[in-house]
């Protein structure tokens, strides 16, 4: 890194800690924002982006406040199960970290990437992506936060769809990406090459938007995360003015079509099929009618239709792009990629694997000499984990960790019911359908972790807004 670098670095780690310690609850809408800017990084041999320098400096300044004033940590609803799928991923791992493979790791990334130090690293690394979980509940005491949380991360991805737009026009206008993937950790000093999100379609270069998200895949990923947000708020809260929300969906929604990421299509048609009738399980009242759905359908295909065939009668091959990056991209694997591949094959080989996997970070180990031939010549030496979040799940902490975990979304989901049932509370109804979209878009993509522990604290925090007491008591009239 350098000078600069440091420099730049530096001067947001003062910022972070200085927000964290002077006001608490604007240092974790910070956090909030900061979560799908994963561009914004720095590898100096371990990975650091500045959503995690936010989340650690909150995470120490919340500690000190918790010492050296009158301010104490409260009980939060769900904290024994978090903790039990904390320690259960740690005891897990350090009891195999012995006889872990000592495999060749091209450690021209980082010694900390080798076998033993990797394994230690990510214990820890495991432990701060879930602190969310356990951080959050904290400091969120009221409905109002609840609502800013959700609010900030879908003003974060529209500042990340305006600066993806600012991109394409200088991309396609002077055949000049100004923002290329892996530029920002390039400019401060970083050991790192620049790739650029584009692909030849015949005699056509096409670009795809990433902005400072990262790459285009994960760019798409924030924006339907953020659309499945806006949709589950729109069909449960009445009196919101749906057309200012259906405009700011349709842009994410354009801007979703720029990053042209299958994936992204693929988490919004799994995700529009299965988050209404989940929440629906919980007791949750949509607020529109069937005929105001399918109309709203209607409303958001119409356009779509009128830009393809306005985009098709200017020449430009939409369609069979779009085709070219979706069914044909399907082989005799499915859809399943490459490390996934590898994963699998793995796990095939030893299923006895599966029941308690193989330890946080350790699956590449395992799992190498398993990658197809057409991936080895990238695949081999370097570190992975599974693409898919559930499948990390089992190869790393088991089937065992993943019932746990989806135990855990569970009881958080049947307590955040109970809760939105009183009055009170009913205007963040919205938290159940946006929390079951989330825990089925994470076992899709594993890309939005950080969202997910997010909203597990936050429904932590609503779990206890409501003193706890028999379940038919929650909902019933307040004495004046």
């Amino acid at each position: 890194m350098s000078v600069f670098g440091f420099l730049v670095v530096f001067g947001f780690v003062a910022f972070a800690f200085w927000n964290a310690a002077v006001n608490p609850k604007r240092a974790l809408l910070t956090t909030v924002f900061l979560i799908p800017w994963g561009a914004l990084y720095a590898d100096f041999g371990l990975w650091v982006n500045a959503y995690q320098i936010s989340l650690l400096a909150l995470i120490i300044m919340t500690v000190l406040r918790s010492l050296y004033s009158d301010w104490r940590p409260r009980a939060f609803f769900g904290t024994g199960i978090v903790l039990c799928f904390l320690l259960y991923a740690i005891l897990t791992s350090l009891l195999q970290i012995a006889f872990i493979p000592q495999i060749a790791i091209n450690l021209n990334d980082g010694v900390l990437r080798g076998p033993t130090g990797r394994a230690m690293v990510q214990m820890f690394m495991f432990c701060f992506i879930v602190s969310p979980a356990i951080l959050f509940p904290l400091l969120i005491t009221s409905r109002e936060q609840v609502v800013k949380i959700f609010r900030i991360y879908v003003i974060s991805a529209l500042v990340l769809a305006v600066i993806g737009w600012w991109q394409m026009i200088i991309w396609y206008g002077t055949g000049t990406n100004p923002i290329p993937i892996n530029s920002f950790n390039l400019w401060l000093g970083g050991h790192t090459e620049t790739s650029q999100g584009m692909f030849n379609f015949g005699d056509l270069l096409v670009f795809r938007m990433n902005s400072m998200s990262g790459e285009p895949r994960s760019l798409g990923a924030v924006f339907i995360f953020a659309m499945m947000m806006i949709q589950g708020v729109a069909a449960t809260t009445p009196g919101l003015p749906r057309g200012k929300l259906f405009g700011i969906w349709l842009f994410l929604a354009v801007s979703t079509v720029a990053t042209l990421s299958t994936s992204a299509l693929a988490l919004w048609t799994i995700c529009s099929l299965l988050q209404f009738p989940t929440a629906l399980l919980f007791g949750v009242k949509l607020r529109i009618s069937l005929g105001k759905i399918l109309g709203l359908m209607l409303a958001i295909i119409a356009p779509f239709l009128i830009m393809i065939a306005a985009v098709e009668a200017s020449g430009f091959p939409l369609l069979d792009i779009l085709s070219a990056r979706t069914i044909e991209r399907i082989d005799s694997n499915g859809s399943i990629e490459d490390f996934d591949l590898a994963i699998i094959d793995f796990l095939k080989d030893h299923p006895e694997r599966a029941i308690a996997g193989v330890g946080v970070g350790n699956a590449h180990l395992y799992a190498m000499r398993y990658v197809d031939p057409e991936y080895q010549w990238y695949a081999l030496g370097r570190v992975f984990t599974a693409k898919t979040q559930y499948l990390r799940f089992i190869s790393e902490i088991g089937l065992i960790g993943l019932g746990i975990f989806l135990s855990w979304m569970l009881v958080l989901l049947l307590r955040a019911a109970a809760v939105v049932r009183d009055p009170r509370f009913a205007g963040i109804v919205a938290i159940i359908p946006i929390t079951t979209m989330a825990v089925i878009m994470s076992m899709v993509n594993g890309g939005i972790m950080g969202e997910v522990y997010t909203i597990a604290g936050v429904m932590g925090a609503v779990g206890s807004m409501v003193p706890l007491r028999r379940r038919q008591n929650i909902g019933a009239p307040q004495p004046a």
